[in-house]
């Protein structure tokens, strides 16, 4: 049994003591799927100059810490939820330096300077088009694209077998691609 299948073993039996009425197990969840995230966040970080890769996985893990109520079904609810968290974080964070740009700068200059923002949010367009076409290559993408998971990872995390999670990485990547503006 791989490292990877251990984790995701002990992530699935804490979701369960949760569910079944064990709080404390929260905890130790957390700082399982902490860890996890960051060692996720330092292989995906590509030396981003908006959003720091740990900073990202630290405002995930607040955002999952919140839920009080524990509403995650599984292991791969929860990394949905996840992939979701740091999809928005980062959509945020680009209207954000958006907005701010816009308000401070010369018009003139916006367009070079905000061109990785603005394909972002187009970007999240086009993913929420691919959501209501073909929703489990929207997951492969989010998880990949956005948690920076391996092809493993992902197969594991949503119950599908590697291949199935190439071919629908693939597959999103070219709806998408139909989406987005051509770069240049």
């Amino acid at each position: 049994m791989s490292a990877n299948q251990i984790e995701y073993a002990q992530m699935t039996r804490l979701i369960n003591r949760c569910q079944s009425g064990h709080r404390s197990s929260a905890d130790e969840l957390y700082a399982l799927v902490h860890a996890h995230l960051k060692n996720i966040a330092r292989r995906q970080n590509k030396g981003s100059k908006h959003l720091d890769a740990t900073e990202m996985v630290n405002i995930v893990y607040l955002r999952l810490s919140r839920n009080k109520d524990f509403e995650y079904q599984n292991r791969q609810h929860f990394f949905r939820t996840a992939a979701l968290a740091a999809r928005q974080i980062i959509i945020d964070e680009a209207r954000r330096k958006l907005t701010h740009l816009e308000t401070v700068c010369d018009p003139m200059e916006l367009d070079a300077s905000t061109k990785p923002l603005h394909l972002m949010l187009e970007l999240d367009s086009a993913l929420k088009k691919l959501e209501t076409s073909d929703a489990e290559s929207a997951r492969v993408f989010e998880l990949k694209y956005f948690v920076g998971m391996t092809d493993n990872e992902v197969a594991d995390s949503l119950s599908l077998t590697n291949r199935t999670v190439q071919r629908k990485w693939l597959q999103a990547k070219q709806q998408l691609q139909k989406e987005l503006p051509e770069p240049g």
